[in-house]
């Protein structure tokens, strides 16, 4: 993924276990090992500003 991401993205990106990989974190500049919160701030970073706090 380039850009960035939509809310829809992230939860499109999503693996069959549930997770994300680390590729796909590192592609959105996510480390491995997520913070908490990462999901929140990836979200604000894209615009989203209507984001409840996960």
């Amino acid at each position: 993924m380039t850009g960035r991401s939509t809310e829809v993205e992230i939860d499109a990106a999503r693996i069959s276990a549930g997770g994300w990989t680390r590729e796909t974190l590192a592609a959105w500049g996510v480390p491995w090992r997520t913070p908490k919160g990462w999901r929140r701030r990836l979200r604000l970073s894209a615009g989203i500003t209507d984001v409840a706090a996960t």
